[in-house]
C-alpha cells in the first residue's frame, strides 16, 4: 500500500506512504478483525533466525541461575536433555477428583525447562511451577501466573517464550472453567 501511494503523486498527493498505510491498515483491521499471521515473510524470517541461533546464545544466562547443580541435573532428567524451549500449547488439566486445574505431565515438564534460565529468580520460578502442580482455583492460578510474568528476565528469547506459555495456560484454564 505504501509503495502504491508513494508512486502515484497525481492521485495520492505527496509521498507519505506511512500515513496512507496506517489509515488503510487500521480500517482493514477494524473491518475484518485482526488475525495473527504465521506465514508472512517476517514471521518466517524470525523462525529461521531462531532455528539457526545456537543454544549458547539463546539460553545464555544459565550460569547465573541460583539453582544448585543437583537441582539443574534433576530438571534435565525430568525434562530430557533437549534444551529446546517452546511456550506454545502448554495447557492445564482438570484433576480426576475435585475442582480447579493443575499442571501435569508434559506440560509441567515444558514449564520446568525454563527454570535454569531464570537467573537469580530460578528458585522462585521453580517454587511457583511446583504450586501449579496442585489443583488450584482460578483466582490462585491467576495470581501465580502474574507472579511468573513479573519475573525479570534479561534474555528476550526466554521472556518471549515464557509469556507465550503463560498466555497459553491462562487460555486453557478459562476453557476448562467454562466447561
Amino acid at each position: 500500500l505504501a509503495c502504491i501511494g508513494e508512486c502515484d503523486k497525481q492521485h495520492t498527493g505527496t509521498r507519505d506512504g506511512k500515513t496512507l498505510h496506517s489509515y488503510v491498515s487500521t480500517s482493514l483491521l477494524k473491518r475484518f478483525g485482526a488475525q495473527p499471521c504465521s506465514s508472512g515473510f517476517f514471521q518466517t524470517y524470525e523462525r529461521q533466525i531462531k532455528k539457526e541461533t545456537s543454544d549458547q546464545v539463546k539460553y545464555g544466562f544459565q550460569d547465573k541461575s541460583d539453582l544448585s547443580g543437583w537441582s539443574k541435573l534433576m530438571i534435565k532428567l525430568k525434562t530430557g536433555f533437549n534444551s529446546d524451549i517452546s511456550g506454545e500449547e502448554i495447557v492445564f488439566e482438570k484433576p480426576r477428583f475435585g475442582d480447579g486445574v493443575r499442571l501435569k505431565g508434559k506440560n509441567y515438564r515444558k514449564m520446568l525447562k525454563f527454570a535454569p534460565y531464570m537467573g537469580e529468580e530460578s528458585k522462585r520460578y521453580l517454587s511457583l511451577i511446583e504450586q501449579l502442580r496442585e489443583p488450584l482455583a482460578m483466582e490462585d492460578l491467576d495470581e501465580i501466573l502474574k507472579e511468573i510474568k513479573s519475573i525479570e528476565i534479561r534474555n528476550k528469547f526466554i521472556k518471549e517464550e515464557l509469556d507465550k506459555a503463560c498466555w497459553s495456560l491462562l487460555r486453557s484454564a478459562q476453557k476448562l472453567k467454562t466447561r
